[in-house]
């Protein structure tokens, strides 16, 4: 039976990371809500853009500001 021995607080703050698009070259920065699984149970998450399947791999890029850039106009999709 598992058992805690000290409560945490949770991460306050959602993690994002980066990702290029390699059909499209688009740059997209997505959080764990927009993964999902493929047919092969791989991650993965879907270009907005162009609709192409990017697979994540075991180590994601972190996403940060002061190294990537800001993002200006968010485009809704």
């Amino acid at each position: 039976m598992m058992e805690v021995l000290k409560m945490g607080n949770g991460n306050k703050e959602e993690q994002k990371y980066i990702k290029k698009c390699k059909k499209c070259k688009s740059t997209l920065i997505y959080t764990e809500e927009d993964l999902f699984p493929d047919m092969e149970m791989d991650l993965c998450i879907k270009c907005p853009v162009c609709e192409e399947y990017l697979l994540i791999g075991l180590f994601p890029k972190k996403y940060k500001p002061e190294k990537h850039g800001i993002i200006k106009n968010k485009i809704g999709f």
